[in-house]
């Protein structure tokens, strides 16, 4: 094809025929601007369809880490019913007694060892971290879904630090040397 071309380039130079030559050279030019913008469209597509492809998998990433989420919060939300249960109990059996007995202390403690631990909700965020970190905002075309995403994980970014700065005050201000002294004393119980 090229060594057509390059023989009616010849033939036209040598004929002396300057205006057609012109008008060939311009129509070459075309052809190759035309070319090029038909490579970089197809490059152009490629692109999108790449970004689509990896739009997908964060998505679908995005969504196994909420499921993961729902599902650590249907245990804590079990775990406070039975806090809560423990905390009438407590209400109750301080309403009802003056004095435990031992066995009865000691089944009192056992009853509401589950009070002792913390329990707040930390969100899965690897998905999250590796879409920013790549600085991948651009691949969701969702304006709207971006911002609840962005959204969702600011607001358990907030309720993470409350929920440790909670913990930190309740051991600071409540767990003092009496409680654990009181402790290590139905320890001995046992």
């Amino acid at each position: 094809m090229i060594k057509i071309f390059r023989n009616v380039r010849q033939r036209l130079l040598t004929e002396n025929k300057f205006s057609r030559y012109l008008l060939y050279a311009i129509g070459e030019i075309v052809l190759v601007v035309i070319g090029i913008l038909i490579a970089l469209q197809i490059n152009d597509w490629s692109q999108k369809n790449k970004n689509s492809q990896i739009a997908n998998v964060y998505l679908m990433d995005f969504r196994h880490d909420l499921e993961t989420d729902i599902e650590t919060l249907t245990k804590k939300i079990n775990r406070n019913n039975i806090v809560s249960k423990t905390t009438d109990s407590i209400i109750s059996t301080l309403a009802t007694k003056n004095k435990l007995s031992n066995e009865e202390l000691l089944n009192f403690f056992y009853q509401n060892w589950s009070m002792t631990s913390e329990s707040y909700f930390i969100p899965e965020k690897i998905t999250i971290r590796q879409f920013e970190a790549g600085n991948n905002a651009h691949l969701i075309p969702s304006k709207t879904l971006k911002n609840n995403l962005f959204k969702y994980y600011s607001e358990n970014d907030r309720n993470e630090m409350n929920g440790e700065r909670s913990v930190q005050l309740y051991q600071h201000f409540f767990y003092s040397k009496k409680n654990n002294t009181a402790l290590v004393e139905w320890r001995h119980l046992i």
